[in-house]
């Protein structure tokens, strides 16, 4: 639990740079139930895939039958 306390505090103290990053996402195109926005579904992915990255995650993007699903982890080591 201290481990996720740390985090919030880090997106805490970066709030600004959180919202940027969240509006950031939201511009990507990514309409998951209309086909013509399939590579732009995928395009969010990775953007949320890179910025997890960024932010200490273990994340990947996996494909999937359908769209593509992002997994993260976050192990913070002391």
């Amino acid at each position: 639990m201290a481990d996720l306390n740390e985090l919030l505090q880090k997106i805490d103290a970066e709030l600004d740079n959180s919202v940027a990053r969240l509006f950031e996402l939201a511009r990507i195109s990514s309409i998951s139930t209309d086909p013509h926005y399939k590579d732009e579904c995928r395009k969010a992915a990775q953007w949320l895939t890179d910025d997890l990255a960024r932010c200490g995650f273990d994340a990947a993007l996996r494909d999937t039958s359908g769209h593509p699903m992002v997994v993260a982890h976050y192990a913070h080591s002391s």
